[in-house]
């Protein structure tokens, strides 16, 4: 099991109801997960467009930690 690390959903979380976008954080993990076990294997980050919600998307980031997670993150 990989541990996923989401910093990319400050900006469309509602701060009164976080759990009210538990979709969003399941989609954006799973692609990130696929992004990056289909990169190349000289890449040591990837980028993917992810659905946010409400016909938007977002290109996200996906690199790995030191500590074997990954985290997803926005330029």
């Amino acid at each position: 099991m990989i541990h996923i690390r989401l910093s990319c959903l400050a900006d469309i979380l509602d701060p009164k109801n976080i759990h009210s976008q538990d979709h969003i954080a399941k989609q954006i993990e799973a692609n990130a997960l696929y992004a990056w076990q289909n990169r190349h294997t000289s890449e040591s980050s990837v980028r993917f467009i992810n659905k946010m919600g409400d016909g938007f998307f977002r290109f996200l980031n996906v690199k790995q930690q030191p500590d074997g997670s990954l985290l997803v993150y926005r330029n």
